[in-house]
């Protein structure tokens, strides 16, 4: 008995640390709606953001596509697709939208980059 107990608590446990793991499915559309009410678009800057960003999300997802398995082109790939993406969405954002964005997207590396929590002593239990 106390055997299946700890099976079991051990695989709820597992279960949970995967989906605390997960992101979020975020449709592109709500994506671009949270932009467009944090950076005050207009109705014109908010076209040209949304034909950027679809734009730039089929040249991301065609890259994935092509370039499985070879990690380090795809990163550099990667970085120049975001460059061309800053550079388009320079020329749509005025100066403060656009500092904006760029505090938004380092945020958004800031958390990417963030290791997960572990316990309080930050190690493992029964050492």
């Amino acid at each position: 008995m106390k055997r299946l107990l700890v099976v079991l608590a051990l695989i709820s446990s597992s279960l949970f640390a995967q989906n605390r793991n997960q992101k979020p499915n975020i449709s592109p559309e709500e994506r671009h709606e949270k932009l467009v009410m944090k950076l005050n678009l207009d109705e014109q800057q908010s076209n040209r953001v949304q034909h950027i960003q679809k734009e730039h999300h089929l040249k991301l997802k065609e890259l994935k596509e092509t370039s499985k398995g070879v990690e380090k082109l795809m990163r550099s790939e990667i970085q120049v697709l975001r460059k061309d993406l800053n550079v388009k969405m320079r020329a749509v954002l005025n100066k403060e939208q656009f500092s904006d964005y760029k505090r938004m997207q380092s945020r958004k590396q800031m958390n990417k980059k963030r290791p997960a929590k572990k316990g309080k002593h930050g190690g493992s239990r029964g050492r």
